[in-house]
Order: C-alpha cells, then sequence, then structure tokens
C-alpha cells in the first residue's frame, strides 16, 4: 500500500497480504511504514525482530536519514545485515527511563556506534523533535532540553 500526501510519500513494507498470518512471532507482524520527502527517508519500522528484518532485505531501500530502532532496540532486531543495508544517519530508541527490559540492548547500541549514526533516546530526552527547514536541514530538538519540567 502507498500513498502520497501534500508531496510526502507513504509506504507500507509489511506486513504484506497474507504474510500477518505467516508469522510465527506478533512483534513481526508490525506495520512497517517508510515515509520519504524529497532526500529524506524515515522508516518506522515497530516491533520487528530479525526474521522481518530479512523479509525487508529483499525490497530496495534507500539510506535512511531516521530510522525508529526496531523493537526499542532489543538485542533480537537492528541486525548487522538489516542496519548495513538502511545505513541510518539518526535512530531514535523509543524507551522508558528505567524500564524492565532495559532497553536498548548494549550491543545493539554498539551497532549504531559502528556505523555512526547518532543515537536519540527517549528514556533520556523525552521526545524528540525532528523538523526539515525548505533547503533539507535537519533541526532536531529534545523536549526535556527545551520545555524543563519535573515529569520530562
Amino acid at each position: 500500500m502507498a500513498w502520497n500526501w501534500d508531496g510526502v510519500a507513504f509506504r507500507i513494507l509489511s506486513p504484506s497480504d497474507g504474510q500477518q498470518f505467516a508469522l510465527k512471532s506478533s512483534n513481526n507482524r508490525s506495520c512497517v511504514l517508510l515515509i520519504s520527502y524529497r532526500e529524506q527517508h524515515i522508516l518506522l519500522p515497530g516491533d520487528i525482530e530479525r526474521t522481518a528484518e530479512r523479509e525487508l532485505l529483499g525490497e530496495k531501500l534507500p539510506v535512511m536519514t531516521l530510522l525508529v530502532a526496531p523493537h526499542h532496540g532489543s538485542k533480537t532486531s537492528s541486525s548487522k545485515r538489516f542496519l548495513a543495508a538502511i545505513q541510518p544517519q539518526h535512530v531514535v530508541f523509543s524507551a522508558g527511563y528505567r524500564h524492565h527490559f532495559g532497553h536498548p540492548h548494549a550491543e545493539v547500541v554498539t551497532r549504531y556506534q559502528s556505523l555512526g549514526a547518532k543515537q536519540w533516546n527517549t528514556a533520556t530526552s523525552g521526545a524528540v523533535i525532528f523538523s526539515w527547514d525548505e533547503q533539507g536541514l535537519l533541526q532536531v530538538s529534545e523536549a526535556r532540553h527545551r520545555w524543563r519540567r519535573y515529569w520530562f
């Protein structure tokens, strides 16, 4: 499924028709969305794990400007092959402060570091806001630093 809205392209990469029932892990049934505008590409992979990442390698994927880390940076995701294919410039770990799962996993953080990806973590940053100007220049702000309140 794909559509355009105000010049922004949206494409659902997974699950494909019928695939959602063939996948054993419910995490791998996550909706994977690619958003593209000009030369910027954002991938929202939900909770997919290595199995679903391998399936996505069959797609012709661009280099990602921004990736929300699959499965919050769990050790069952962000495989070396997948990351080598999409080469994210920025990665956001959607994680809770002192959460019992301890996301992101240290091995996964190291994988992103080895790629040179700039890492952001909602557990320490609060909301992370990415915005591009008309020239395509990126600005990133962190809610915890931008609006200092006791709940950030």
